[in-house]
């Protein structure tokens, strides 16, 4: 546990890795030292061998967190250690353990350092070494940690002046025996020769590139090319084919070996080739990085060649407009011929070559026409991962070229390429408010910094048509202001900038293409189309007088926008409706037009589209946008349509058109209500939640009650129909008819298998009251007596907004205290609530029964939430210490315990049920707390508990009524009631024929028998008595 702790520690260390190099040496130190102690003891227990492992597991952690340079350097130098480990490395215990092999690989590669011949430690050291090196190579098709330690000492060993024999044994055993080895044997030696060519690029090891590049890179690339293995070749050994290659060009570079260059560029491209979609992310990460070192290391030497391998890289994407090296916007690329490994690789690449300051000019145009056509890689071809790729790789390309620019190479780029700059200008703000990747966004917003902030100044100016370095500054940091947090916090606050940029002076030609492709595209979310086709509208209605005139788009023809529209309206697209509807609105469509949508919705049907909400939604949208004639009109035509945008889903979008539907229509004739009133008895809650909105007579009205107060329609929908009432729409004395069933759906308790589905027309109904309290005052005693029932029960929300409303009828506030539903919110909102009742309403019969009969649900409720039953169990007692408030409680609650002559339980409704079981429960709870029953109602007391455990079969009550029993028959009560509870409860131990019930009462029995006392009588009657 403790290495676990500090393992824990250490990564902490992870984002700030340079904070451990104060305590790096004692770290290491101590570790050491418990990890041979560990291991003297392991002889003795296998659990001392366990936790060696696991020190020895903490340095891989630090060197993951530090590196394995600076952990390494920190391990001891003592020579006379080389021995003990390599003997220690090589027990067969230490072979299954990982983080063992690591520790002391790491250990020996610190060690094999010392400035003197290893022989002079042990004869033999060297070669002993190299084996157990090598031999650690071949274990793995992946690079796991015991094989980059191995690797960094086998670099590091033969590339010491003294074993000079052994790189040459080395290099021909690998150069040699390379086309026969293993996959894990092939990995292990190319990430050694990576290591060894990164570690010496000149002198003896330098030499080995050429053998190097000719057996084995070139091997594995034929292979891949002929030797039908593609399909099948380690990603991982892909990757160091690829690092190798590199250091093997850097040496040819400098040899001014240009051919073999060549030959390891070619080499790379064909292994991108061939791996096709096997070729990874990683592993074009990979290539582009080096080839954008090779290219750099060209730069230097032989600018030539270096031009000839970006036009080579640029050439495998297969573009005739790149090849020529020219600004060309109008490029297209296929979605056939967009392969994701090859363009996701060059965008990476050029990007590389651009930080390292190596892309040469002529390219930069070509790299920018690349750039605008994969920044809006659509996922209709391509997955959501492929296509981000894409686009994150060329927002990273746009960024390092305008990093590579220097002020006076962009002012030569903007007269060499007309319509580069503001065309960059326009696809980076596009990406930065429209892409459907948050991460994409910021990423544009990022390069749009760096352009503007750089080079703001020079392409700007012509732009905005002014010279004025003032006005410049001013109207920059004015736009960088839109392109904060906000921007990328929601499509909804990405939009608002557009808006905002709009009044800065951009034309709306910079913003209606993005917003058409938006709508339009198949894969965006309905929502998101409908707040682009809103914004759309907006943008073709408004028209900013402002001095700024910002140019670089093709102006915007309105004609053409309708017509995509209704072309796309016409392939079946309902958020093309959505948008013809948002520009009937504001005036935009021509008579025409708008005739000819209105012929093609007539003739729609949702079973061509399937019953999806959004198509109801856009239909809907349409009709409410329709002047009133031609609504008319529709309305009368589109009835089946309708009646089938009825029952679809009550989606938001939907349910806000059908009210504004209903607003806009006239009175409902008798066949529509009658048809929407068997919608609401069938459970419909799209109905439900807009009907409220139509003209209804008082008819009409008194109908939607009686569906109010029917439980047998569904509580959901009864709970939608009280939500969306509307007293203001309606009038006063429509409201007066449907009062009264509000009022009643207080006391809606109706049970099914779901549980309390009268929950929710409860919680309805108390809401709505207290929205509208004061229309309710003629109701208030009423009133009242339910609200103050529903405060005591155990549902948070619904308690407390009863609460709510009695202290406002009241004229008090209510502590915002009161609201929270944990232990300390409990706590306050039951005093509260004693409080009120003892100051209003403790006084009343009426109000007294009607609390009690909720509070019992929450103090003796049998399931919920023990926090709140204790503490709403606590203030009951807290308010029954004053006598004359406990003789009028137990006066309510035996009155509650009673049940009219002639009516059996069973015949009771559940809730009426539940409430004489929450009685009992609850004065059960008093007796055992000791409180004292007054005089007054024992003997009613006794006789209810006496009359509900009669002719039942119900065990709970059975046992509720012992309990009662019980307390009679041990306390100071009249003796009479005493000998009563005693002579029921042997009648029920020795009689009952249920034996739980038996069981029970003779456990009361007993405790009555230990409260009389030990040498009583009765006591050893009970213990002759055969049970």
């Amino acid at each position: 546990k403790q290495i676990a702790d500090v393992r824990r520690g250490i990564d902490v260390f992870e984002q700030a890795p340079r904070a451990l190099d104060g305590v790096l040496q004692q770290h290491v130190s101590g570790i050491v030292s418990l990890y041979f102690a560990a291991k003297a003891h392991a002889r003795t227990t296998d659990r001392w061998e366990t936790i060696a492992d696991a020190l020895a597991d903490l340095v891989y952690v630090l060197a993951k967190v530090r590196g394995y340079k600076s952990v390494a350097n920190a391990l001891p130098s003592d020579v006379y250690l080389l021995p003990r480990l390599v003997e220690m490395v090589e027990d067969p215990g230490t072979a299954g353990r990982p983080g063992e092999c690591y520790f002391l690989l790491l250990w020996l590669s610190r060690l094999v350092l010392v400035p003197f011949p290893l022989a002079s430690v042990q004869t033999g050291l060297e070669a002993h070494l190299f084996q157990l090196a090598s031999a650690f190579l071949a274990l793995h098709r992946t690079a796991l940690k015991t094989q980059l330690a191995a690797l960094v000492l086998l670099a590091l060993l033969v590339t010491r002046p003294d074993c000079g024999l052994l790189l040459d044994e080395y290099t021909a055993t690998v150069v040699v025996d390379w086309p026969v080895l293993l996959e894990n044997a092939k990995l292990g030696h190319l990430m050694t020769l990576n290591q060894m060519l990164k570690r010496a690029a000149s002198g003896p090891v330098a030499g080995l590139a050429r053998a190097v590049h000719r057996d084995v890179v070139m091997h594995e690339v034929s292979l891949a090319k002929h030797g039908q293995r593609a399909a099948q070749i380690n990603t991982m050994n892909a990757l160091y084919v690829l690092k190798v290659a590199t250091k093997c060009a850097r040496v040819f570079v400098a040899r001014a070996e240009y051919d073999a260059v060549a030959a390891l560029v070619n080499g790379a491209t064909d292994l991108m080739q061939l791996m096709g979609e096997l070729f990874d992310a990683a592993l074009r990460e990979c290539m582009a990085k080096n080839l954008a070192k090779t290219t750099a290391h060209l730069a230097k030497r032989a600018t030539n060649y270096a031009a000839q391998v970006v036009s080579h890289m640029l050439g495998q994407l297969r573009l005739a407009p790149l090849a020529a090296g020219g600004y060309d916007a109008d490029m297209r690329i296929e979605p056939a011929g967009l392969s994701v490994p090859r363009f996701h690789a060059v965008l990476l690449y050029t990007g590389f070559l651009a930080l390292t300051k190596a892309l040469p000019a002529q390219f930069v145009p070509a790299v920018f026409s690349l750039a605008h056509q994969t920044c809006f890689v659509s996922r209709r071809h391509y997955a959501f991962v492929q296509s981000a790729q894409l686009r994150d790789a060329s927002c990273f390309c746009l960024w390092a070229v305008l990093r590579l620019l220097s002020e006076e190479r962009f002012q030569a780029l903007q007269a060499q390429c007309a319509g580069l700059v503001p065309t960059v200008f326009c696809d980076l703000i596009r990406v930065s408010l429209f892409d459907e990747d948050f991460t994409m966004r910021r990423c544009g917003i990022a390069v749009l910094q760096e352009l503007v902030g750089r080079f703001g100044g020079v392409f700007l100016g012509p732009m905005l048509g002014t010279g004025d370095a003032h006005r410049l500054g001013e109207f920059t940091v004015l736009f960088i202001e839109q392109f904060g947090a906000a921007t990328v916090g929601s499509m909804a606050d990405s939009h608002g900038v557009m808006a905002l940029l709009r009044h800065l002076g951009f034309l709306r030609e910079w913003f209606v293409a993005p917003l058409v492709d938006e709508i339009l595209a198949e894969l965006s979310p309905y929502e998101l189309q409908k707040l682009g086709l809103v914004h759309l509208a907006q943008t073709l209605a408004e028209n900013y007088s402002t001095p700024i005139q910002l140019e670089g788009c093709r102006r915007v023809d309105e004609a053409h926008v309708v017509n995509c529209l209704v072309g796309a309206l016409q392939r079946g697209s309902h958020s093309a409706l959505y948008a013809l509807a948002e520009l009937e609105t504001c005036g935009l469509l021509a008579p025409d037009t708008a005739e000819s949508v209105a012929l093609h919705v007539e003739n729609m049907t949702l079973a061509r589209h399937g019953p999806v909400a959004c198509v109801g939604e856009s239909i809907m949208h349409w009709l409410n946008c329709c002047k009133q004639e031609r609504r008319g009109r529709l309305t009368a035509r589109l009835g089946p349509v309708l009646a089938a945008i009825h029952r679809l889903d009550a989606s938001a979008g939907l349910v806000l058109e059908l009210e504004a539907f209903y607003t806009l229509s006239p009175v409902l004739s008798a066949d529509q209500f009658d048809h929407l009133c068997h919608q609401i008895r069938s459970g419909n809650q799209l109905v439900a939640a807009s009907v409220m909105r139509a003209r209804l007579d008082h008819q009409q009205l008194h109908r939607v009650g009686a569906c109010l107060a029917d439980r047998a329609v569904d509580a959901g929908v009864r709970a939608t129909l009280v939500r969306t009432l509307q007293p203001d729409h309606i009038g006063a004395a429509a409201f007066a008819l449907l009062r009264p069933t509000v009022v009643l759906l207080l006391d809606d308790y109706t049970i099914s298998e779901q549980g309390d589905i009268g929950l929710k027309p409860r919680l309805a109904s108390v809401l709505f009251v207290e929205a509208h309290w004061r229309l309710f005052e003629a109701d208030t005693p009423v009133l009242q007596a339910k609200l103050l029932r529903l405060a005591g029960e155990t549902m948070d929300r619904l308690r407390i907004a009863a609460f709510r409303v009695l202290v406002r009828i009241h004229g008090g506030t209510s502590p915002a205290a009161h609201m929270a539903p944990d232990g300390g919110g409990y706590d306050a909102y039951f005093a509260a609530l004693f409080a009120f009742f003892q100051a209003q309403c403790a006084a009343l019969d009426d109000l007294a029964n009607a609390f009690w009969s909720g509070i019992v649900h929450s103090a003796a409720a049998a399931t919920g939430a023990n926090t709140m039953i204790n503490l709403a169990f606590r203030h009951v007692l807290l308010h029954l210490r004053d006598r004359a408030q406990r003789e009028r409680a137990f006066s309510v609650l035996v009155a509650l315990m009673k049940v009219a002559p002639g009516t059996k339980v069973l015949a009771l409704d559940r809730r009426a049920q539940k409430t004489l079981q929450a009685v009992m429960g609850l004065v059960a709870k008093l007796l055992d707390a000791a409180l004292e029953i007054p005089d007054l109602v024992a003997e009613a007391l006794f006789v209810r508990a006496y009359n509900l455990h009669i002719n039942t079969t119900a065990t709970a009550r059975i046992a509720l009524a012992i309990r009662i029993f019980q307390y009679f028959g041990s306390a100071p009560a009249a003796a009479a009631l005493r000998a009563r509870s005693r002579k029921r409860l042997c009648w029920l131990c020795s009689s009952h024929a249920n034996g739980q019930v038996r069981a029970l009462a003779a456990d009361a029995l007993f405790e009555i028998a230990n409260d009389v006392g030990a040498n009583s009588p009765a006591v050893a009657f009970l213990d002759s008595v055969p049970w």
